[in-house]
């Protein structure tokens, strides 16, 4: 499945949705002397049940809070929602309406409905959640190609969304290149977008990758996922190409599997990753700011302070 360049989209920055409690990566990977160099700074979005945004600043593991704003007065289920952040501000999925958070500048949160979905294909369609990819090619505070993938368990609905030419595949359709992201009638799944794929320090080289786990599956109940717990993991190939593998992929009993290979490696990296998101949950649940809310969702925004800047002074001399 091709999508085509997403300008005026995403600054491909990291980003997470929880999956009942969610984490990141295996440290075992080096990290160069550049890379330490860097200063990332992270900034939390949190949606709560009762439909507020709670914005959180993160500097050497320092957290602040920043502010609230109001969503949807209808509140927010555990389990339909989503977030993914773009250029102009963080796209939040709730309802059935997909909203834009952004600052304006001004240091305060604004709320627009219905963003980029008035005259799409996505109107009708019935989900209950979205998640946000971006292209492997793309690079913190860039513009790059990047699909939103909305899923709702109830209808079996299964779409990918190209931001930029409003086109909607099917990815239940079983056309070529989809086989592997199609979800049965009798199965159930919740999206995860899995950031720092890579178990490093380095924001630059994260990877955004789709698992569509299954429903039964939490890791603050279950703990490390094994291939049982999830039917595809999804991600671009090059610069347009999406595609998938299935969860038999992972299987350490398949043919041709060898003790510690990739594909065990990765689950490894995975599990440690669910691991760090399911202790921030829990850190920013237990927030005074979110005393009257439980946390229905959350995002992560980061980049380092040298990419930030050298991307702008570009932009500037453009």
């Amino acid at each position: 499945m091709k999508f085509n360049n997403i300008k005026n989209m995403a600054l491909a920055l990291s980003a997470l949705v929880v999956l009942s409690g969610c984490g990141s990566d295996d440290s075992s990977s080096e990290v160069t002397d550049m890379e330490e160099e860097h200063h990332a700074e992270k900034a939390y979005f949190v949606m709560g049940t009762n439909g507020a945004i709670y914005s959180f600043e993160d500097e050497d593991g320092e957290i602040t809070f920043k502010d609230s704003t109001l969503v949807s007065s209808a509140g927010c289920e555990v389990g339909k929602s989503g977030m993914s952040a773009t250029e102009e501000g963080v796209l939040v999925y709730s309802n059935s309406t997909l909203y834009l958070i952004d600052s304006h500048g001004d240091g305060a949160s604004h709320v627009h409905s219905d963003w980029a979905l008035s005259e799409t294909p996505l109107i009708g369609k019935n989900f209950d959640m979205m998640v946000g990819i971006k292209n492997a090619e793309g690079t913190h505070y860039e513009s790059s190609k990047k699909a939103l993938f909305f899923y709702g368990a109830s209808s079996n609905d299964h779409y990918a969304f190209d931001t930029q030419t409003a086109a909607l595949t099917n990815l239940n359709s079983g056309d070529t290149g989809l086989e592997e992201f199609k979800i049965e009638n009798n199965e159930s799944g919740r999206l995860f977008v899995w950031i720092d794929n890579k178990g490093d320090d380095n924001t630059s080289n994260d990877e955004d990758k789709v698992l569509m786990f299954k429903d039964t599956y939490s890791f603050s109940d279950d703990g490390n996922a094994t291939y049982n717990d999830f039917y595809y993991l999804g991600h671009f190939h090059g610069e347009s190409e999406l595609a998938a593998h299935t969860n038999e992929e992972f299987d350490p009993t398949r043919i041709g599997a060898v003790a510690d290979d990739a594909k065990a490696k990765a689950l490894v990296r995975l599990n440690t990753y669910l691991k760090e998101q399911d202790t921030l949950k829990n850190i920013l649940a237990a927030r005074s700011e979110l005393d009257a809310t439980s946390i229905c969702d959350f995002y992560t925004v980061t980049h380092n302070d040298d990419d930030y800047e050298e991307d702008h002074d570009h932009e500037d001399e453009e």
